[in-house]
């Protein structure tokens, strides 16, 4: 499904500005390749991770971590809701929906249109190796090496007009 400015409303709004605000803070040490990862420091979170830890916290949606990582290296947590599904590396559907960002396997992964990346990172865009027929999107970014204020710039951006 592709992304609809005009869809989000102002819970979306409240939402990702808080997310933005949260990947600024410093507060979350950034990790690759997983939503949250533990580690013997503590933990680090990929860019969906940081949401989702929003979204736990708000007990709305009925999502919680898992109470002990597994994943093959047993270091990964993962996302649960009351039906019993899982998300180990993208946000579960009903947390892509509540976030504003549609539905669909992309959605859950976060587009980002590809002017914004360049935006972002002009020069250096070419160094993503991102396909010119796919939308980027953020788990791929974050994997790749954008640092928690570029995406909060791109999410800015993209979702929330500049602001």
């Amino acid at each position: 499904m592709t992304f609809d400015k005009e869809d989000l409303n102002e819970e979306h709004n409240v939402l990702i500005k808080k997310w933005v605000k949260v990947l600024r803070s410093g507060d979350y040490k950034q990790g690759r390749k997983a939503l949250k990862r533990k580690t013997s420091e503590g933990c680090e979170h990929c860019c969906l991770g940081v949401l989702a830890e929003l979204q736990v916290e708000d007990e709305s949606l009925g999502v919680k971590w898992s109470d002990i990582p597994t994943g093959p290296r047993g270091d990964q947590y993962v996302i649960l809701n009351d039906n019993g599904y899982i998300a180990d590396g993208i946000l579960l559907e009903e947390m892509a929906a509540a976030a504003g960002f549609g539905h669909g396997y992309n959605s859950r992964r976060v587009e980002i249109s590809h002017p914004t990346v360049r935006k972002i990172f002009g020069n250096s865009y070419d160094d993503f190796d991102l396909d010119p027929d796919c939308p980027p999107v953020l788990t791929d970014l974050n994997d790749k090496g954008a640092t928690f204020a570029q995406i909060a710039d791109m999410i800015e951006l993209e979702y929330l007009g500049g602001e």
